[in-house]
Protein backbone atom coordinates (compact mmCIF):
# COMPACT_ATOMS: atom_id res chain seq x y z
CA UNK A 1 0.00 0.00 0.00
CA UNK A 2 1.50 3.55 -1.05
CA UNK A 3 1.41 6.50 1.30
CA UNK A 4 -0.95 8.35 -0.87
CA UNK A 5 -3.11 5.11 -0.21
CA UNK A 6 -3.15 4.87 3.53
CA UNK A 7 -3.65 8.86 3.71
CA UNK A 8 -6.54 8.14 1.75
CA UNK A 9 -8.01 5.09 3.97
CA UNK A 10 -7.05 6.91 7.23
CA UNK A 11 -9.50 9.87 5.67
CA UNK A 12 -12.71 7.83 5.99
CA UNK A 13 -11.73 5.39 8.38
CA UNK A 14 -14.79 5.49 11.72
CA UNK A 15 -12.68 4.76 14.50
CA UNK A 16 -14.84 5.84 17.02
CA UNK A 17 -16.42 2.38 18.56
CA UNK A 18 -14.89 -1.10 20.07
CA UNK A 19 -16.37 -2.40 17.74
CA UNK A 20 -14.41 -1.03 14.64
CA UNK A 21 -11.05 -3.02 16.24
CA UNK A 22 -9.52 -6.18 16.47
CA UNK A 23 -7.03 -6.64 19.42
CA UNK A 24 -4.16 -8.19 18.52
CA UNK A 25 -1.57 -8.08 21.31
CA UNK A 26 -1.07 -6.17 24.54
CA UNK A 27 1.55 -3.27 24.42
CA UNK A 28 2.04 -2.54 28.44
CA UNK A 29 -0.17 -2.05 30.93
CA UNK A 30 -0.22 0.20 34.12
CA UNK A 31 -2.21 0.63 37.25
CA UNK A 32 -4.70 2.42 35.44
CA UNK A 33 -5.12 1.70 32.23
CA UNK A 34 -3.30 -0.57 29.21
CA UNK A 35 -1.50 -0.27 25.67
CA UNK A 36 -2.92 -2.45 22.68
CA UNK A 37 -1.88 -3.01 19.26
CA UNK A 38 -5.35 -3.53 17.40
CA UNK A 39 -6.73 -3.85 13.85
CA UNK A 40 -9.10 -1.78 11.83
CA UNK A 41 -11.67 -4.14 10.91
CA UNK A 42 -11.94 -2.14 7.63
CA UNK A 43 -8.87 -0.86 6.36
CA UNK A 44 -6.81 -3.53 8.20
CA UNK A 45 -4.79 -1.07 9.42
CA UNK A 46 -3.05 -0.98 13.03
CA UNK A 47 -3.24 1.51 15.96
CA UNK A 48 -2.02 1.70 19.45
CA UNK A 49 -5.70 1.54 21.36
CA UNK A 50 -4.96 3.46 25.26
CA UNK A 51 -7.45 2.46 27.60
CA UNK A 52 -7.91 4.33 30.49
CA UNK A 53 -10.13 3.51 33.39
CA UNK A 54 -11.69 6.43 34.77
CA UNK A 55 -13.01 3.91 37.88
CA UNK A 56 -9.14 3.65 39.59
CA UNK A 57 -8.36 7.31 38.99
CA UNK A 58 -8.96 10.33 40.88
CA UNK A 59 -10.84 13.72 39.81
CA UNK A 60 -6.82 15.23 39.66
CA UNK A 61 -5.33 12.16 37.27
CA UNK A 62 -9.27 12.33 35.21
CA UNK A 63 -8.19 15.57 34.53
CA UNK A 64 -4.98 14.54 33.18
CA UNK A 65 -5.75 11.79 30.48
CA UNK A 66 -8.16 14.50 29.05
CA UNK A 67 -5.48 17.22 28.90
CA UNK A 68 -3.51 14.00 27.34
CA UNK A 69 -6.14 14.04 24.83
CA UNK A 70 -5.98 17.72 24.26
CA UNK A 71 -2.82 17.58 23.65
CA UNK A 72 -2.57 15.19 21.50
CA UNK A 73 -4.58 16.95 18.88
CA UNK A 74 -2.12 20.28 18.70
CA UNK A 75 0.84 18.34 18.76
CA UNK A 76 1.37 17.47 15.26
CA UNK A 77 4.76 16.38 13.57
CA UNK A 78 6.86 13.74 12.06
CA UNK A 79 8.29 12.94 15.39
CA UNK A 80 5.34 12.92 18.00
CA UNK A 81 3.57 10.24 17.91
CA UNK A 82 0.23 10.87 15.84
CA UNK A 83 -3.31 11.04 17.20
CA UNK A 84 -6.37 9.80 15.35
CA UNK A 85 -9.26 9.51 17.77
CA UNK A 86 -10.80 9.43 21.07
CA UNK A 87 -13.76 7.82 22.34
CA UNK A 88 -15.51 7.06 25.77
CA UNK A 89 -17.06 3.25 26.74
CA UNK A 90 -17.71 1.30 29.27
CA UNK A 91 -16.33 3.49 31.47
CA UNK A 92 -12.92 3.89 29.60
CA UNK A 93 -11.01 6.55 27.83
CA UNK A 94 -9.98 5.41 24.66
CA UNK A 95 -7.12 6.70 22.29
CA UNK A 96 -6.32 5.80 18.92
CA UNK A 97 -3.27 6.92 17.99
CA UNK A 98 -0.29 5.68 15.73
CA UNK A 99 1.37 2.62 16.23
CA UNK A 100 5.00 2.39 16.44
CA UNK A 101 6.11 -0.84 15.07
CA UNK A 102 9.46 -1.07 17.33
CA UNK A 103 7.91 -0.12 20.73
CA UNK A 104 10.11 2.29 22.73
CA UNK A 105 13.91 3.07 22.99
CA UNK A 106 13.82 1.38 26.47
CA UNK A 107 13.63 -2.13 24.96
CA UNK A 108 16.41 -1.36 22.34
CA UNK A 109 18.63 -0.06 25.41
CA UNK A 110 18.05 -3.43 27.38
CA UNK A 111 18.31 -5.33 24.48
CA UNK A 112 21.81 -3.98 23.57
CA UNK A 113 22.66 -4.22 27.43
CA UNK A 114 22.01 -8.01 27.43
CA UNK A 115 23.94 -8.46 24.53
CA UNK A 116 27.15 -6.35 25.09
CA UNK A 117 25.87 -4.02 21.95
CA UNK A 118 26.82 -0.01 21.76
CA UNK A 119 24.96 2.64 20.03
CA UNK A 120 27.01 4.11 17.50
CA UNK A 121 27.90 7.98 17.92
CA UNK A 122 25.51 8.25 14.48
CA UNK A 123 22.47 6.30 15.57
CA UNK A 124 22.80 8.89 18.81
CA UNK A 125 22.85 12.39 16.87
CA UNK A 126 20.10 11.28 14.86
CA UNK A 127 18.02 10.49 17.82
CA UNK A 128 18.74 13.20 19.31
CA UNK A 129 18.04 16.17 15.99
CA UNK A 130 14.50 13.69 15.91
CA UNK A 131 13.92 14.41 19.51
CA UNK A 132 14.79 18.07 19.43
CA UNK A 133 12.47 18.46 16.29
CA UNK A 134 9.46 16.84 18.83
CA UNK A 135 10.35 19.51 21.45
CA UNK A 136 10.97 22.15 19.45
CA UNK A 137 6.91 21.57 18.01
CA UNK A 138 5.76 21.28 22.07
CA UNK A 139 7.77 24.47 22.81
CA UNK A 140 6.66 26.44 20.61
CA UNK A 141 3.39 26.19 21.68
CA UNK A 142 3.92 26.50 25.30
CA UNK A 143 3.76 23.09 25.77
CA UNK A 144 6.55 21.07 28.19
CA UNK A 145 6.51 17.28 28.32
CA UNK A 146 7.87 17.31 32.00
CA UNK A 147 8.05 13.16 31.70
CA UNK A 148 10.55 13.00 28.82
CA UNK A 149 12.42 9.42 28.90
CA UNK A 150 13.96 6.68 26.75
CA UNK A 151 10.32 5.03 27.68
CA UNK A 152 8.49 7.76 25.81
CA UNK A 153 10.44 7.24 23.10
CA UNK A 154 9.12 5.38 20.54
CA UNK A 155 10.48 3.99 17.37
CA UNK A 156 8.94 3.77 13.92
CA UNK A 157 9.36 0.63 11.44
CA UNK A 158 12.57 3.13 9.92
CA UNK A 159 14.38 3.53 13.34
CA UNK A 160 12.96 7.13 13.69
CA UNK A 161 11.88 8.74 17.19
CA UNK A 162 7.97 9.05 17.95
CA UNK A 163 7.77 11.19 21.31
CA UNK A 164 4.66 10.30 22.64
CA UNK A 165 3.44 10.07 26.25
CA UNK A 166 2.11 13.31 26.98
CA UNK A 167 0.04 12.25 29.91
CA UNK A 168 1.58 14.35 32.29
CA UNK A 169 2.28 17.40 29.77
CA UNK A 170 1.66 20.76 30.59
CA UNK A 171 0.74 23.59 28.95
CA UNK A 172 1.60 27.13 29.62
CA UNK A 173 0.40 30.36 28.96
CA UNK A 174 3.30 32.08 27.50
CA UNK A 175 6.58 31.01 27.03
CA UNK A 176 7.85 32.60 30.28
CA UNK A 177 5.51 30.59 32.53
CA UNK A 178 6.94 28.14 34.89
CA UNK A 179 5.20 24.98 36.44
CA UNK A 180 5.24 24.53 39.68
CA UNK A 181 4.24 20.78 40.10
CA UNK A 182 6.61 18.03 40.54
CA UNK A 183 5.96 15.69 37.65
CA UNK A 184 7.79 12.83 35.96
CA UNK A 185 10.34 10.38 36.22
CA UNK A 186 12.86 10.37 39.55
CA UNK A 187 15.76 9.52 37.27
CA UNK A 188 15.08 12.14 34.78
CA UNK A 189 14.08 15.24 36.92
CA UNK A 190 15.73 18.31 36.83
CA UNK A 191 17.43 19.38 39.73
CA UNK A 192 14.92 22.18 40.29
CA UNK A 193 12.34 20.31 40.01
CA UNK A 194 13.96 18.15 43.16
CA UNK A 195 13.10 21.16 45.02
CA UNK A 196 10.68 21.84 44.15
CA UNK A 197 10.68 25.20 42.18
CA UNK A 198 9.40 26.49 39.27
CA UNK A 199 10.79 25.23 36.39
CA UNK A 200 10.26 26.09 32.57
CA UNK A 201 11.43 24.22 28.90
CA UNK A 202 14.44 23.42 30.55
CA UNK A 203 13.51 20.82 32.93
CA UNK A 204 12.96 19.05 29.24
CA UNK A 205 16.38 19.66 27.95
CA UNK A 206 17.68 18.28 31.61
CA UNK A 207 15.39 15.10 30.69
CA UNK A 208 16.77 14.75 27.39
CA UNK A 209 20.81 15.16 28.63
CA UNK A 210 19.65 12.41 30.88
CA UNK A 211 18.04 10.06 27.96
CA UNK A 212 21.35 10.46 26.03
CA UNK A 213 23.52 9.89 28.68
CA UNK A 214 21.58 6.16 28.73
CA UNK A 215 21.90 5.92 24.99
CA UNK A 216 26.30 6.35 25.56
CA UNK A 217 26.29 3.82 28.57
CA UNK A 218 23.12 2.33 28.87
CA UNK A 219 22.54 3.01 32.10
CA UNK A 220 21.50 6.04 33.68
CA UNK A 221 23.05 9.10 34.69
CA UNK A 222 21.85 9.53 38.24
CA UNK A 223 20.45 6.60 40.60
CA UNK A 224 20.09 5.42 43.93
CA UNK A 225 17.66 2.45 45.98
CA UNK A 226 14.79 5.36 46.97
CA UNK A 227 13.96 8.52 45.55
CA UNK A 228 15.31 10.26 48.29
CA UNK A 229 18.80 9.22 47.31
CA UNK A 230 17.89 9.80 43.52
CA UNK A 231 17.00 13.49 44.39
CA UNK A 232 20.03 13.42 46.32
CA UNK A 233 22.29 12.10 43.45
CA UNK A 234 20.84 14.82 41.00
CA UNK A 235 21.09 17.78 43.00
CA UNK A 236 24.54 17.17 44.54
CA UNK A 237 26.40 14.85 42.52
CA UNK A 238 28.29 14.88 39.33
CA UNK A 239 27.16 11.49 36.44
CA UNK A 240 30.09 8.89 35.97
CA UNK A 241 32.51 10.10 33.14
CA UNK A 242 31.61 8.97 29.50
CA UNK A 243 33.62 6.65 28.02
CA UNK A 244 36.68 7.58 26.51
CA UNK A 245 35.27 6.73 22.89
CA UNK A 246 32.18 8.72 23.05
CA UNK A 247 32.27 11.64 20.45
CA UNK A 248 33.93 14.39 22.14
CA UNK A 249 30.93 17.12 20.66
CA UNK A 250 28.92 14.03 22.41
CA UNK A 251 30.75 15.18 25.48
CA UNK A 252 30.06 18.45 25.12
CA UNK A 253 26.67 18.43 24.71
CA UNK A 254 25.87 15.89 27.70
CA UNK A 255 27.95 18.10 29.91
CA UNK A 256 25.44 21.23 28.64
CA UNK A 257 22.37 19.67 28.66
CA UNK A 258 23.12 18.32 32.53
CA UNK A 259 24.25 21.34 33.89
CA UNK A 260 22.56 21.79 37.12
CA UNK A 261 22.01 25.76 36.45
CA UNK A 262 19.07 25.88 34.52
CA UNK A 263 20.10 29.33 33.42
CA UNK A 264 23.76 27.69 32.03
CA UNK A 265 21.46 24.94 30.09
CA UNK A 266 20.55 25.04 26.48
CA UNK A 267 17.19 25.68 25.33
CA UNK A 268 15.59 23.23 22.66
CA UNK A 269 15.95 26.41 20.20
CA UNK A 270 19.80 27.00 20.73
CA UNK A 271 20.06 22.70 20.91
CA UNK A 272 18.31 23.28 17.38
CA UNK A 273 20.85 25.30 16.05
CA UNK A 274 24.31 23.05 17.57
CA UNK A 275 26.09 22.43 14.31
CA UNK A 276 26.27 18.85 14.69
CA UNK A 277 22.62 18.60 16.00
CA UNK A 278 21.22 20.80 13.39
CA UNK A 279 23.29 18.56 10.43
CA UNK A 280 21.08 15.51 11.59
CA UNK A 281 18.08 17.68 11.24
CA UNK A 282 18.74 18.73 7.96
CA UNK A 283 19.33 15.50 6.87
CA UNK A 284 16.16 13.94 8.58
CA UNK A 285 14.13 16.46 6.70
CA UNK A 286 15.43 15.71 3.16
CA UNK A 287 15.18 12.31 4.19
CA UNK A 288 11.52 11.91 5.27
CA UNK A 289 10.78 15.04 2.86
CA UNK A 290 9.06 16.98 5.81
CA UNK A 291 10.33 20.47 5.31
CA UNK A 292 6.52 21.80 5.54
CA UNK A 293 5.74 20.12 8.83
CA UNK A 294 8.62 21.63 10.65
CA UNK A 295 9.74 24.99 8.82
CA UNK A 296 8.25 26.97 11.29
CA UNK A 297 10.09 26.02 14.43
CA UNK A 298 13.34 26.33 12.60
CA UNK A 299 12.60 29.46 11.12
CA UNK A 300 11.83 30.66 14.68
CA UNK A 301 15.35 28.64 16.06
CA UNK A 302 17.49 30.40 13.80
CA UNK A 303 15.84 33.43 14.37
CA UNK A 304 15.51 32.88 17.95
CA UNK A 305 19.65 32.44 17.84
CA UNK A 306 20.52 34.82 14.67
CA UNK A 307 23.25 36.43 16.46
CA UNK A 308 25.13 33.04 18.19
CA UNK A 309 24.67 30.98 15.00
CA UNK A 310 27.36 28.39 13.83
CA UNK A 311 27.84 30.36 10.61
CA UNK A 312 27.75 26.61 8.42
CA UNK A 313 24.71 25.32 10.36
CA UNK A 314 22.74 28.46 9.32
CA UNK A 315 24.08 28.23 5.38
CA UNK A 316 23.13 24.60 5.81
CA UNK A 317 19.55 25.35 7.09
CA UNK A 318 18.79 28.59 4.48
CA UNK A 319 19.20 25.72 1.88
CA UNK A 320 16.86 23.33 2.90
CA UNK A 321 13.76 24.49 1.47
CA UNK A 322 15.76 24.89 -2.09
CA UNK A 323 16.85 21.63 -1.67
CA UNK A 324 13.56 19.83 -0.61
CA UNK A 325 12.16 21.80 -3.91
CA UNK A 326 14.26 19.48 -6.05
CA UNK A 327 13.71 16.59 -4.12
CA UNK A 328 10.05 16.54 -3.87
CA UNK A 329 8.16 14.07 -5.96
Amino acid sequence: MSEQDVSEDISIVEFKGLNNYRRVRGLGRGAAGSVDLVEHIVSHQQFALKRIEFQFLTESEQLAAENEVILLRVLIGPTIIRYYDSFTEEGSLYIVMEFAEKNSVDEMVKDYKARGRKFDNEQIYDWIAQTVVALLIMHSKNILHRDLKIQNMFLSHDDVIKLGDFGIAKALSTASDMARTSCGTPYFMAPEVCRGEVYGQKADTWALGCAVYELLTLKKPFDGSNIQQIFDQIQRHNYESLPADVDPHLKLLVSRLLNKLPQHRPSVWELAVDTKIRQHIDKFVIDKNCWEEVSAVLDTADKTNSGNADKKTHDLSVSIPELYKIIRP
